[in-house]
């Protein structure tokens, strides 16, 4: 598995850094492994982890070194194992009540990059099909601050 990361100093993407990459086993605590990220390109950074197993719960922490300030210089990552097909089919609920999988949901949002559009209305952004007119999705537009508080734009 390719993971792959993007460091910043001062919020802007940093090239030529060798940040360290430490895998924990999430359910033991114990390293997995350890190593040193590849400078891909534009501040990207990548590390191929061959030890990857699908049934296992991963904590992995990258480290890019003390010439970054402590809140950019590391990126901590999670996993849930699982297959991608056990996220493509989990039953999601839409606004109107309508199950459907996660994955029609993505397709459907992806019928926006074929001609779709999308509006804001009040605290909602209303993404519609092909036709303009079909809802497919709406979201509920939080403050990133305070989760249940709303502002219309």
């Amino acid at each position: 598995m390719l993971l792959s990361t993007i460091f910043t100093s001062g919020g802007m993407p940093i090239a030529g850094l060798t940040p360290s990459i430490t895998i924990y086993n999430a359910s033991t605590a114990a390293i997995v492994v350890s190593g040193v990220m590849t400078d891909l390109v534009s501040g990207f950074y990548t590390y191929d982890f061959t030890e990857y197993d699908t049934g296992t719960d991963y904590l992995i922490m990258a480290d890019a070194g003390a010439s970054l300030s402590s809140y950019e210089r590391y990126i901590a990552i999670a996993n849930q194992s699982g297959t991608s097909a056990d996220v493509w089919n989990i039953t999601v609920s839409g606004l109107d009540g309508t199950e459907y999988s996660y994955g029609t949901m993505l397709d459907n949002l992806h019928a926006i990059n074929a001609g779709g559009k999308w509006e804001i209305s009040g605290t909602q952004l209303i993404l519609y099909d092909r036709d303009t007119t079909t809802v497919i999705a709406t979201f509920n537009l939080n403050s990133a601050t305070s989760p249940t508080t709303r502002t219309i734009v």
